[in-house]
């Protein structure tokens, strides 16, 4: 994943908004183009995304990643995240990228949600699980 470092150098982050904004930075082909406005656009999915290109200062391997913001914002504010773990929108609305509707947290394995749910139910559709907590 991008380095806070990194994110911190290319995007300023707009608290009033919520959003990420592209830093001046005359080294950089996108300048003009991007210099002052919103990161990303809204995907099918419904999650706003950016494309970066790696390169050797921020850490990404593959050619072009396709990001999303929420996960951004969260390592903007908080560094690093560790393998694997999820963002959560507090309110549910995915649009709302303020970072106190964000938070962090580590899924359970499908194992250990059966265990410690009446159920745990996997939506292929969506490709996640639901869970129903125990009374």
């Amino acid at each position: 994943m991008v380095s806070q470092k990194y994110l911190k150098k290319i995007f300023n982050y707009d608290a009033k908004s919520g959003n990420l904004i592209w830093k001046d930075d005359p080294t950089s082909p996108r300048n003009k183009r991007f210099k002052g406005k919103v990161v990303g656009h809204i995907s099918t999915a419904g999650y706003r995304t950016v494309q970066i290109k790696a390169n050797d200062e921020n850490g990404l391997k593959q050619k072009n990643n396709i990001l999303y913001l929420n996960r951004l914002i969260y390592i903007w504010h908080n560094g690093a995240m560790k393998e694997g773990d999820k963002i959560k929108f507090i309110n549910n609305n995915r649009e709302d990228l303020h970072i106190e509707n964000l938070e962090a947290y580590t899924p359970l394995p499908p194992k250990e949600q059966a265990a410690h749910f009446k159920a745990a139910i996997y939506i292929v559709q969506s490709k996640s699980w639901t869970q129903s907590v125990c009374t």
